[in-house]
């Protein structure tokens, strides 16, 4: 049984789809500042934070059959992208957000045991707007 990371919501039925576990899963955030600067005496930084916990997330997923890579390629090409997914950031572990993919890449290796074809989907998923219990 595979764990929890990602959900996507269905452009056609509006609800949330489980998204396959990808292999590999890596997420970054930033906060958005106003005029920060350095004091060049004592050096304590000066800033003025807007927004915090900005996400970019990373998945990779290795050997998926076609109709897998082809499902989640489907519902990455969306923009917005209404995501629920695993982010120990925010309160409960799970952050719901509108993100969209901001790049991927896609590489294909016939394995002659197994006949897989795609060796890797890699994608990164951009936050878009401010999320609930963002500040």
């Amino acid at each position: 049984m595979s764990k929890f990371v990602w959900e996507a919501k269905s452009t056609v039925s509006g609800t949330y789809q489980k998204m396959p576990t990808p292999s590999f899963y890596d997420i970054e955030w930033e906060d958005f500042d106003s005029d920060t600067y350095r004091d060049i005496n004592v050096g304590d930084m000066h800033d003025t934070v807007l927004s915090s916990k900005w996400t970019k997330a990373k998945f990779v997923y290795n050997y998926q059959e076609e109709s897998e890579v082809e499902s989640i390629c489907e519902m990455i090409n969306n923009n917005p992208i209404y995501v629920r997914h695993k982010n120990p950031m925010y309160k409960g572990g799970i952050a719901e957000m509108q993100m969209r993919c901001s790049k991927g890449s896609i590489s294909m290796e016939r394995n002659r045991e197994t006949g897989a074809e795609w060796n890797k989907l890699s994608f990164n998923l951009v936050q878009k707007k401010k999320a609930s219990g963002q500040k």
